[in-house]
């Protein structure tokens, strides 16, 4: 299967889903760590990466080692190869199963139709409120940051 991606899609970048890898450490290594991980998956930066691998070891070594097993380019924002505009997760698959929830019941290549059909349309629109954006920010961090950071955005 990868083989092929990589035939017909050469630029694309194999990415884990941060949510499943959270889940797969809670399961691990118990929901103490939650916060820590998610905390190792969003720095912009190999020195802010060390900053959280450090805080989670200091709290479950163990699984800070199951972290840092895993390929960072693979997940941590700072390493990924490509850019991710704030999407942390595997956003077509959880697209995918959210529209199956009403299409469920249609004939199977209908069913399939429909839930391309409501991802192409969520990935459009977030694509041109990127475009359209103004200033450097894609719309989700820079909501992010004006909900922390309110009096710079009046000016």
């Amino acid at each position: 299967m990868n083989n092929t991606i990589k035939n017909v899609l050469p630029r694309a970048v194999e990415l884990f889903c941060a949510k499943h890898l959270i889940a797969n450490a809670i399961e691990g290594y118990g929901k103490g760590v939650k916060k820590l991980v998610w905390a190792c998956v969003f720095p912009i930066n190999p020195e802010s990466y060390s900053k959280a691998i450090d805080a989670l070891a200091a709290l479950s070594k163990d699984c800070a080692d199951y972290i840092n097993q895993i390929p960072n380019k693979r997940w941590a924002t700072y390493a990924v190869p490509a850019l991710r505009y704030g999407m942390v997760t595997s956003q077509t698959p959880e697209c995918c199963n959210h529209a199956l929830l009403p299409a469920r019941a249609l004939p199977a290549l209908q069913c399939l139709k429909w839930t391309w059909n409501y991802t192409m349309c969520n990935h459009a629109n977030r694509t041109i409120a990127a475009a359209i954006a103004e200033g450097d920010l894609t719309p989700l961090p820079a909501s992010k940051f004006a909900a922390v950071h309110p009096l710079p955005m009046q000016y």
